[in-house]
Order: C-alpha cells, then sequence, then structure tokens
C-alpha cells in the first residue's frame, strides 16, 4: 500500500484525535520508497495511523469524503506514486459513487 507520511505537531495529533475516534489509532513500522520529493530508498520508521475495522469490504464513499479523497490522489501523483495504483484501488470506490 502506499501513502504519504505527514509529521504532526502534538498539539495537530490531539485534534485529530477528536475528529478520528471512530477509528483504531495504530502505530505501525513501515518502510519508505523514494518519491519525486526524497530520495529515500528503504528505510523503515514508525508512523500512526487511524484504522477502520469495522468497513473492511469496498463500499460507497461518504460524500463527505470525495474532495478529500481526490485531493490525496492528485498529491500522491505529484509526489511520485503511479496513476495506475489509484485506478486500481481507489477509483473504483470513488467511480462507484
Amino acid at each position: 500500500m502506499y501513502g504519504l507520511i505527514y509529521e504532526l505537531s502534538e498539539k495537530d495529533e490531539k485534534c485529530l484525535d477528536r475528529f478520528e475516534h471512530a477509528y483504531k489509532k495504530n502505530q505501525l513500522t513501515v518502510k519508505l520508497v523514494s518519491t519525486k520529493a526524497s530520495n529515500v530508498n528503504t528505510e523503515e520508521i514508525d508512523v500512526m495511523t487511524y484504522i477502520d475495522e469495522e468497513r473492511v469490504e469496498v463500499g460507497k464513499v461518504v460524500d463527505e469524503y470525495i474532495g478529500r479523497m481526490n485531493k490525496a490522489i492528485e498529491d500522491g501523483i505529484e509526489e511520485g506514486i503511479s496513476e495506475d495504483y489509484f485506478k486500481q484501488n481507489l477509483y473504483p470506490s470513488l467511480l462507484s459513487h
């Protein structure tokens, strides 16, 4: 799975905790890969993420997330993630909306 990593202040993390309360907060070790913006090869780092453990099947995307997902796709492509990855993994959910 590809994704973008953001550095958060403690204040921002607490704010996210309030908004993402329905999801399980997890610490994961991820492998960084090179993008257009960095020259990292395969360094591993620990990251924090929120995971929805209840809704695990592909389904309808909630309206309020459509714009956010499109912006995330745009940012990912700009950072060097292949558009084919998004076509295969995210576009089907957005197009079924």
